[in-house]
């Protein structure tokens, strides 16, 4: 396994990586969701993680036959995300020690994430995290394209002029480590303690604590 700061960039997933939001979608999301679909079945709901509000909302749409169209479901999904999931995301924890030791050895770092920008920058902001990152990647720069594609990564990569096959990603939803081993780079999983039902078994390394990877 190598240490974090033996790669030429690092690309992180944001939810459930860089914050601890997934524990709050994991409470929260099966409310929307069954508002804007009263016949969602709970179960169903490790199919989204990692994935796009487009993924989702296509999963809807073939599953359960909603008629609501893609940009009034990507509003109601993000305006209930911001009122009752992201004023309580925190960074997950010793992550911060990652972001300051590869800023001091002059690693770029970039967020490349399935999520949205309307939540992914108020978020980081109020963190106090922007300056960490050179680029900032949600499926708003790629049409709704999220993971298992590997768009994001790409992109991330490309906007920090770094070749992703000695980059490293990290990631904690199947979906994302699918992704990421399409790009050639280094994965390794996240297991963040609400990520049991994802498969993170295609990962190079998988880890619980960021202080392993320092």
């Amino acid at each position: 396994m190598k240490k974090i700061t033996e790669f030429d960039a690092v690309l992180w997933d944001f939810d459930g990586v860089v914050v601890d939001s997934e524990r709050l979608w994991t409470q929260e999301a099966p409310n929307f969701y069954q508002q804007v679909c009263p016949n969602f079945n709970p179960k169903d709901i490790h199919q989204f993680v990692g994935g796009s509000l487009h993924n989702a909302w296509e999963i809807f749409r073939g599953k359960y036959d909603i008629k609501m169209d893609y940009d009034e479901f990507k509003k109601q999904c993000e305006d209930y995300a911001l009122e009752n999931m992201y004023p309580h995301a925190q960074l997950s924890p010793n992550v911060w020690q990652c972001f300051q030791k590869l800023r001091e050895k002059n690693i770029p770092q970039a967020i490349a994430s399935s999520g949205t920008k309307r939540w992914i920058e108020p978020t980081i902001e109020r963190l106090r995290i922007r300056d960490f990152f050179e680029a900032i990647i949600s499926s708003d720069d790629t049409n709704g394209r999220g993971k298992p594609f590997p768009d994001v990564f790409l992109l991330a990569a490309e906007k920090l002029g770094k070749n992703p096959a000695k980059s490293l990603i990290i990631e904690d939803s199947q979906n994302g480590v699918k992704a990421g081993k399409l790009t050639g780079a280094t994965v390794y999983g996240y297991q963040n303690g609400y990520n049991h039902t994802q498969d993170l078994s295609e990962a190079d390394f998988l880890f619980s604590d960021f202080l392993e990877i320092l």
